[in-house]
């Protein structure tokens, strides 16, 4: 069974960072998508979503900075994590081969394209219902 962790990253203003799968992406091309990936055998969650945002945006990541906010409810194939992290968003973002754009978003920004999101990876839908609990908690 396969971990997949995806991190939520906040700037200063509370906008999320989206990326958008490029054209050359093998699996939902240009389709909305977070920093992350598949976690390694033996690695640790938190360690993961630091390699995979220096891997897929450029950025390092304190792993201090990350923290695991949800878990699978129910076993799968593959098992979706979500992570949040705040950034200094001074570092520049670096794109990957595996991202075509990125950009700033309010969580209803975000909400709205999950939503429209045709065919989406699986993993929307725990950062879908992630943004909806935090949002209600607020």
């Amino acid at each position: 069974m396969s971990k997949v962790i995806k991190t939520l990253i906040y700037n200063k203003k509370n906008q999320l960072l989206v990326v958008y799968r490029s054209e050359t992406h093998p699996y939902y091309p240009h389709q909305i998508d977070f920093p992350g990936g598949i976690v390694e055998p033996g690695e640790d969650l938190i360690d993961a979503a630091v390699r995979e945002a220096y891997e897929e945006i450029g950025i390092k990541l304190s792993p201090k900075a990350v923290t695991i906010v949800a878990r699978p409810t129910s076993p799968q194939m593959k098992q979706y994590y979500v992570a949040t992290a705040a950034f200094d968003d001074s570092q520049g973002i670096t794109l990957s081969w595996e991202h075509e754009r990125f950009a700033w978003l309010t969580r209803e920004e975000v909400l709205k394209q999950i939503a429209t999101a045709k065919g989406a990876d699986p993993f929307l839908e725990e950062v879908r219902a992630y943004i909806q609990e935090a949002k209600s908690e607020r």
